[in-house]
């Protein structure tokens, strides 16, 4: 069976998935590609993967007739920044005006969200310093500079726990971006990959958080 899956799924949902998978099913293989939208949606259309877990934009949950989307959880955008940034206590994008920010995946992707957030709020978008397509590039710069990006909400507040990474608590409402489980309509799936969908639907991602799927 064959997965594609973006970085916040991986971290917090692939690890107890595939835990039940293989104790049900312990001689199947699975292979693994990390990938965001639209890469995602591009290696079904090819046929690469049986499966997708990740996240789409809002405006496209309803205009994708070629494949099935159920949404597995939600999961909105937070400002991400290290531990004691020196804009740690910000209340406002006001504050962070002056900031550097990283943009962190491709240019339709969740990050792509960077300039509409300020642009609804009246305010004129900083231009960011780094594009990064990579997420441990990502991590490791929030980690060691006082750089800002905006990342799922649950996959932060998981890497909080290491005490590295923090969300601002900001005034400003953040988009939705909502993990869902994509296949093809075109093609059925696998009896083993059927099977690997249903543990999917039934496991909550380990931060804690229920599924909206039971």
């Amino acid at each position: 069976v064959s997965i594609a899956t973006s970085p916040s799924p991986a971290t917090l949902l692939l690890p107890p998935v595939l835990k039940r998978f293989h104790l049900e099913y312990p001689t199947i293989q699975v292979r693994i590609r990390e990938s965001v939208y639209p890469d995602t949606l591009k290696f079904l259309r090819e046929g690469l993967v049986d499966i997708a877990v990740g996240a789409q934009p809002p405006s496209r949950k309803n205009n994708t007739s070629e494949f099935n989307v159920e949404t597995l959880y939600e999961n909105k955008l937070v400002v991400a920044s290290r531990k004691n940034h020196p804009r740690a206590r910000a209340s406002s994008l006001r504050e962070l005006l002056d900031c550097d920010w990283i943009l962190h995946g491709p240019a339709d992707g969740p990050g792509s969200l960077h300039a509409p957030v300020f642009r609804a709020n009246g305010l004129a978008f900083p231009k960011p310093m780094i594009l990064s397509e990579s997420f441990i590039s990502t991590i490791g710069l929030l980690q060691n500079s006082d750089a800002l990006c905006l990342l799922p909400q649950r996959l932060i507040q998981h890497l909080s726990q290491t005490g590295r990474l923090m969300a601002l608590n900001l005034k400003e409402p953040m988009p939705d971006w909502g993990v869902s489980l994509i296949t093809r309509v075109s093609t059925p799936l696998t009896p083993i990959a059927q099977k690997l969908v249903s543990i999917f639907r039934r496991t909550p991602p380990i931060d804690g958080f229920e599924s909206k799927s039971t």
